[in-house]
């Protein structure tokens, strides 16, 4: 199975569990209980797939700055989006008392000290400079903190999409790479990659997609990252723990399960060779959930 057949099966997968948010019992009950449950377990299979593609193209791609800058560009792209589809309060009726327009900033200067913070960390353990990835990471760092509502709906607010999640792995498994790889090095400058590392953790990880559970996945599919069977026993575990012991979902924890049937048919091959098209699919489909909150509202 090929990269872009994974990629196919995820985004579908994807889209099933979030049609299943907006429109299920956790959204506004347009789908009966027992589509809203398949769809949502249906959807348990797309985190892993992309976790193990992350990984996969970590490894394999010959620009890594680049790759890390487009996933912190797409996190900006995706919030809005990401806010509109699966905000709480964007699933449910307008309160005719909430006011006009609100804005505010939680939590300053926090999002500016992490991203300051994990700026270093990635310039650290690249040891070059990377203008262009420093300046996304501090954007989507900064809008972070900001809520934004107008005339009732959420357009920006504390869940962050699951991009920060993606671009935070990527900066955990580069520090990894940097202290593994580099054995003689100060320790003071292991010390530093550690504390950004868990600054990161604790300010995004607690507030995106899939949260710190998937910053633990992605960094678990690093360390066996040249070991494909591994890596599937990691995706298994991880769900079986997570919605087998922690959220008690069954079909959920086989689901995830399922993901891991598709890592070990991974061929190794790219197959069709298209990369934006997957990019632009999640904040484009989000978008027209949220169209769809927006009219049923």
């Amino acid at each position: 199975m090929s990269v872009f057949f994974m990629k196919i099966v995820a985004c579908f997968a994807m889209l099933l569990d979030h049609t299943g948010a907006v429109l299920g019992w956790t959204g506004w009950n347009i789908l009966p209980g027992n589509t809203t449950e398949l769809f949502r377990g249906i959807g348990r299979i797309a985190f892993p797939v992309f976790a193990f593609l992350l990984v996969n193209g970590w490894r394999k791609t010959r620009n890594r700055d680049q790759y890390l800058s487009r996933l912190l560009l797409f996190a900006c792209i995706s919030q809005v989006p990401f806010t509109l589809a699966l905000y709480t309060t964007n699933l449910m009726p307008m309160d005719a008392a909430a006011p006009m327009i609100t804005f505010n900033y939680r939590g300053f200067p926090e999002g500016l000290i992490a991203a300051l913070v994990l700026a270093a960390c990635f310039w650290w353990s690249q040891r070059k400079k990377q203008a262009r990835t420093m300046l996304w990471l501090l954007l989507t760092l900064f809008i972070m903190p900001l809520d934004i509502q107008i005339d009732g709906i959420r357009i920006l607010g504390d869940a962050l999409n699951v991009f920060y999640t993606l671009s935070l792995g990527l900066i955990i498994m580069s520090g990894l790479e940097s202290i593994l790889s580099k054995r003689d090095q100060p320790w003071y400058r292991i010390l530093i990659i550690i504390a950004s590392l868990t600054l990161g953790t604790l300010l995004i990880a607690t507030k995106s997609d899939y949260g710190v559970p998937g910053v633990i996945l992605i960094a678990a599919l690093y360390f066996g990252k040249k070991r494909r069977a591994y890596q599937a026993a990691v995706v298994c575990v991880w769900g079986l723990v997570l919605y087998g012991f922690i959220l008690t979902n069954a079909l959920n924890a086989l689901c995830t399960c399922l993901a891991a049937i598709l890592i070990l048919a991974y061929n190794g091959q790219k197959g069709i060779d298209i990369k934006y098209p997957f990019y632009w699919f999640y904040p484009l489909h989000l978008l027209a959930l949220g169209i769809v909150n927006i009219v049923l509202r």
